[in-house]
C-alpha cells in the first residue's frame, strides 16, 4: 500500500474520545472561558517577548494561562513565551531575529482525513534555536524566512522534542498532531499503556532541504517530493521512525480554497474576525456566530467552543440544540477536545463525581459510552440491547450519548423514529418500543455502520 494510501485510510479510525455533557455539567462553576482557572507554578519561566504576528488582526488570540481570559492579538502585536498561542487558519507568527515564520493552519476545504480543527502552540525562549515551539494541537508549517543560511527549530509535542534545520532559505515543514482513543477501548480509572489515547505526529518536506533530528538521536536528511519527504510517529508503535519517499505531496498540505466550500468558510473565518474586532470580545464573537441562521457560521462557533476550552457553553449545545447537524457537530467538537491530551477523561470522571456529586457508576457507564465500538461490538447484539434500554436512563447525558451511538449505527431507525434525550419519559417509551421492533432483542442491524469522528 502506498503511504499516500495509507494516510488516506487513517479518516476510517476512530477520531477521538468524546463525552455527552447532560444538564448537570452545566452546575460546574467555570470562568468566562469555560474551564476552571489554574494557576501559574511559581518557577515557571517568566514570559518574555519572543515573536510576533504578520497577519490581520484577531487571527491570533493568547491566554497566559488554562482558565485565564483569551486575549485578541493585533498586526504586529507581541507573543511571549510559556503562554498559549491560539490561531485561525493561515494565522502567522514570526520570530523576533525574523528568520522563521511559523503558521496555524486549519481544515478550510475536505482533503484532509485527519481530526485537526484547530492549532495551538506554546512559544519557548532558547538561544541555540531560531524557534523553539510546543505543538499542543492541530497543524501548522514553518519555514526559514532569512535571506541566506539555515535556520534552527526545536519543536516538542506529546514528551517528543524533536529537532529540524531548515537547509536553505525557503525550506519548509508541515506538521500535525491529533490523539483519539481505538474502537472498542475500555475506560479505566488508572490509566495504563493499553487504555490510553493513540497519538499521532505526521511530518512532511514541503519546500527545500531539511536535516531531522528526532527523539532517539538519529539524523535524517530529507527533502520536498520527489523523495524522502514524509515521516510519522505514534505512542504506539514508538521505535525509530524513518523517512518515506512522496512522488507528490499528500492532497491534505495543499488546501484548495478554489472549492466552494474553502471559499464558504474562509468568508466565514473574515467574518468572525471583523466580529472579533467589532465586539472587542472574542467569547461575544462565538455567541454571535451560535446565533447566527447561517449552519456553517453556527458549526465553526461550537468548533471554536472546544478551541476555546469554553465547556460549559458547549455543554448547553448538547443540552438544549434540537437542530441534528448542529448537535452532531458538538458531539464531535467535544470527541476532539477529550483526545486532545493524555488524562483528559480522567478529569472529566473527577468534574462528573466531584463536582456534579454524579455517581460513581453513571460516571463510569458515560466514560464507557465516550469510547467507539470495536467490530467485535457491533456484531453483538448485546450493544443494541444496552443502547436502546440507555435511551430510557435517568441521566441526560446517558441517553442523549445512547441517541447519538444509534442514530449513527442505524440511520433509518433515525429518520422513522421519533425520538429527543430531552422528552417525558411516556414519550420516551414510545421511541424505545419502535426501536425494539427495529431491533428485536438478541439480533443485530443489517451491515452496522462504522463509528469515526
Amino acid at each position: 500500500m502506498s503511504e499516500l494510501s495509507r494516510i488516506g485510510r487513517r479518516s476510517t479510525y476512530s477520531r477521538g474520545v468524546y463525552c455527552l455533557l447532560g444538564a448537570a455539567a452545566l452546575l460546574i462553576p467555570l470562568t468566562s472561558t469555560g474551564a476552571a482557572a489554574e494557576s501559574v507554578p511559581a518557577d515557571a519561566p517568566k514570559p518574555v517577548v519572543i515573536a510576533k504576528s504578520v497577519t490581520d488582526d484577531a487571527t491570533l488570540f493568547t491566554r497566559a494561562a488554562p482558565g485565564a481570559p483569551w486575549q485578541t492579538v493585533m498586526k504586529n502585536g507581541s507573543l511571549r513565551t510559556e503562554e498559549t498561542i491560539l490561531g485561525l487558519p493561515g494565522a502567522t507568527l514570526e520570530t523576533s531575529k525574523q528568520t522563521v515564520r511559523l503558521s496555524l493552519l486549519g481544515d478550510l476545504d475536505r482533503n484532509s482525513p485527519f481530526p485537526v480543527y484547530e492549532a495551538a502552540v506554546v512559544l519557548h525562549e532558547s538561544p541555540d534555536f531560531d524557534l523553539d515551539f510546543t505543538l499542543e494541537r492541530g497543524r501548522v508549517s514553518f519555514a526559514n524566512i532569512k535571506d541566506k543560511g539555515s535556520a534552527n527549530v526545536k519543536f516538542r509535542f506529546l514528551d517528543q522534542a524533536w529537532e529540524a534545520t531548515l537547509l536553505e532559505p525557503g525550506s519548509k515543514i508541515e506538521l500535525l498532531v491529533y490523539g483519539r482513543c481505538a474502537s472498542g477501548m475500555a475506560f479505566k480509572k488508572k490509566a495504563d499503556h493499553q487504555n490510553v489515547p493513540h497519538f499521532d505526529m505526521d511530518l512532511v518536506v514541503v519546500a527545500g532541504k531539511v536535516l531531522l533530528k528526532h527523539h532517539n538521536g538519529l539524523e535524517n536528511r530529507m527533502h520536498a517530493p520527489p523523495g524522502p519527504a514524509f515521516m510519522d510517529w505514534n505512542n504506539l508503535t514508538g521505535g525509530i521512525p524513518s523517512p518515506q519517499k512522496l512522488e507528490t505531496l499528500p492532497a491534505w498540505v495543499a488546501e484548495d480554497t478554489t472549492l466552494e466550500h474553502g471559499k464558504a468558510k474562509l468568508a466565514q473565518i473574515e467574518a468572525f474576525r471583523k466580529a472579533v474586532l467589532a465586539t472587542k470580545s472574542l467569547d461575544a464573537a462565538i455567541e454571535a456566530a451560535l446565533k447566527s441562521d447561517d449552519k456553517l457560521r453556527q458549526r465553526g462557533g461550537i468548533v471554536l467552543l472546544g478551541a476555546t476550552d469554553n465547556l460549559d457553553k458547549l455543554s448547553e449545545v448538547l443540552a438544549k440544540s434540537d437542530d441534528p447537524e448542529i448537535w452532531n457537530q458538538a458531539v464531535i467538537t467535544a470527541r476532539h477536545w477529550i483526545g486532545r491530551a493524555p488524562g483528559q477523561e480522567m478529569k472529566l470522571y473527577q468534574v462528573f463525581t466531584e463536582k456534579v456529586k454524579m455517581k460513581p457508576v453513571h460516571a463510569e457507564t458515560i466514560l464507557q459510552l465516550l469510547h467507539s465500538f470495536d467490530e467485535a461490538a457491533l456484531k453483538n447484539p448485546e450493544t443494541y440491547d444496552m443502547l436502546i434500554s440507555y435511551l430510557n436512563h435517568e441521566r441526560l447525558g446517558i441517553r442523549g450519548l445512547a441517541y447519538w451511538h444509534l442514530r449513527r449505527l442505524v440511520p433509518e431507525g433515525a429518520k422513522t423514529i421519533k425520538y429527543s434525550p430531552n422528552e417525558p419519559p411516556d414519550a420516551r417509551e414510545k421511541a424505545i418500543a419502535e426501536w425494539k421492533k427495529l431491533i428485536p432483542s438478541g439480533t443485530v442491524p443489517d451491515a452496522p455502520k462504522p463509528e469515526g469522528n
